[in-house]
């Protein structure tokens, strides 16, 4: 199926790739190198400059907001907790013969970042880049509510709660006791019962107690 383009969305980006390259730009500077009639360039960098993607100076000259920071710093976080994280899945996933998956938190969601697919045939795999609410039931979303009630989880299950047939343990990946995202483990429940999942979570310990020290 051919891919929609959205014309008014693919020239938001172009003005905000063009402030990435030239900090303090004139809507007449932007105009002329965009090729956007004054009109629909206004409209767009009005929309962006409301949502915090562009600032105005009193000139007035264009340049980017922090809006744009913002993302930039999730971006950097999030490649560092993969670069850090994505040995341990494999570890896990050689241990564990399933599917290991990290995610992180934006807000009242979570998001999958990064796995480690299981080479059996039946399988959890989760789609990177999906993202579930902190509130849901799962063994993932578990973890993220206690620690936004204080109540700190060392893991979370879910037996078939979310999947028949499949199970699901989730740790908090802690640092300086800060809550940097959630690994979780999940399999069929035929493979991955509970006294595999208690396997699974004291393998993990003895991974973090050596990454984390």
């Amino acid at each position: 199926m051919e891919k929609k383009f959205i014309q008014s969305l693919g020239r938001a980006i172009d003005i905000l790739e063009y402030l990435a390259l030239n900090p303090k730009a004139r809507l007449q500077d932007i105009s002329s190198s965009l090729n956007l009639n004054k009109s629909t360039l206004h409209s767009l960098i009005s929309t962006l400059e409301q949502l915090g993607y562009v600032e105005r100076g009193d000139t007035p000259i264009y340049s980017l907001g922090v809006k744009v920071f913002q993302l930039g710093k999730v971006y950097e976080r999030d490649f560092e907790i993969k670069k850090l994280i994505n040995p341990i899945l494999k570890e896990l996933t050689e241990f564990s013969s399933e599917t290991t998956y990290l995610t992180l938190q934006i807000g009242s969601s979570y998001i999958y970042v990064d796995k480690s697919e299981s080479k059996n045939n039946l399988k959890l795999d989760p789609e990177l880049g999906i993202e579930e609410s902190v509130y849901s039931k799962s063994a993932i979303g578990k973890i993220y509510k206690s620690f936004s009630n204080n109540e700190f989880l060392e893991f979370a299950l879910d037996l078939e709660e979310i999947e028949i047939g499949m199970n699901c343990i989730a740790f908090p990946i802690l640092k300086n006791n800060k809550l940097l995202g959630v690994i979780g483990i999940g399999g069929p429940s035929s493979r991955l019962n509970l006294e595999k999942m208690m396997k699974c979570k004291e393998k993990y310990y003895e991974i973090s107690s050596r990454v984390f020290k």
